[in-house]
């Protein structure tokens, strides 16, 4: 193995795949899917490739990217991944 290099696929994929297409479906206009294409079988086949598809937001699904993206970056992850509990403001 080179370095640098994942030892498998469920590494790549947790560790590569999965928090790029959360990122880019948080923080983008639009919706990301990535496809693992296998030969042999869903499961255990051999990894042939990937098939992306995307497609444009909604109205109100961009209006929330908006409002992600004009508050801090800190804790962006948190929010992203839904960790974090809204607190509402008593006047």
């Amino acid at each position: 193995m080179e370095k640098g290099q994942y030892p498998g696929f469920p590494q790549l994929k947790q560790k590569v795949l999965a928090p790029a297409v959360m990122e880019v479906n948080a923080l983008s206009d639009f919706t990301v899917e990535i496809d693992v294409i296998r030969e042999g079988g869903l499961l255990r086949g051999k990894l042939a490739g990937f098939r992306l598809h995307w497609e444009k937001k909604e109205r109100e699904a961009w209006h929330q990217v908006l409002k992600e993206l004009h508050q801090p970056r800190i804790g962006r992850r948190a929010r992203i991944e839904g960790r974090v509990d809204k607190i509402g403001m008593i006047v």
